[in-house]
């Protein structure tokens, strides 16, 4: 009886240490499925970070094209007849138009100031280049026809204390061009050492 009373509590302790192997066996596999979720959940934040390269700076240099205008090109000599005006007087000095006509076919553009000198019937310089006046100088658009002035001033002949001498009309440089045109005037004079007033010209697109 006591042999078989031993045998049981044996038996016992022994289906015990069998129960408790199995539970300890049996945590360590939910330890290793957590582990793995884990893992599997932190991979998706780094795919939606790299939607953030939008396409934004190439749209914003495309939409900055540069530009429109130009009224036309600059007037050329080879485009333009350059011609004197009427003459008119005013307070001792002679003011003289020079008129700039477009006889081409497109419009052109003009600014600034002419170069201006009288000149005999050869060609020649006589007295001393017109100086510029100092006024700011407009931009002047002449489609085909048109024309624009610029105004030349000297003392009047007529007036000062002089022997005036017979040209035949000017040389003149267009603005920004460095060929030359006659402009005919056999009905000018000028006094070419006149010291108390040198010839002066105005920007084209001015009037006297």
């Amino acid at each position: 009886m006591m042999y078989r009373r031993g045998l049981q509590v044996g038996c016992a302790v022994v289906l015990a240490g069998a129960a408790a192997a199995g539970c300890s066996s049996g945590s360590p596999t939910k330890t290793t499925k957590t582990t793995t979720s884990t893992t599997t959940k932190k991979a998706h934040p780094t795919t939606t970070s790299t939607k953030p390269s939008t396409t934004v700076p190439a749209s914003s240099t495309t939409s900055t094209p540069p530009t429109t205008s130009a009224n036309g090109s600059p007037c050329t000599t080879g485009q333009l007849s350059v011609s004197v005006g009427q003459a008119q007087g005013a307070a001792g000095s002679q003011i003289i138009p020079l008129v700039f006509q477009n006889t081409g076919t497109t419009t052109c553009t003009m600014q600034g100031y002419p170069g201006v000198s009288m000149v005999d019937a050869s060609g020649a310089q006589v007295g001393a280049a017109a100086a510029r006046t100092g006024q700011t100088a407009p931009l002047v658009t002449l489609t085909a026809g048109q024309s624009t002035t610029a105004i030349f001033r000297q003392a009047n002949p007529g007036i000062i204390n002089c022997t005036p001498v017979a040209v035949q009309g000017f040389r003149v440089y267009p603005p920004n061009q460095t060929t030359s045109v006659i402009a005919a005037d056999s009905s000018l004079t000028t006094c070419p050492n006149n010291a108390q007033e040198s010839p002066q010209i105005s920007p084209v697109g001015t009037t006297p």
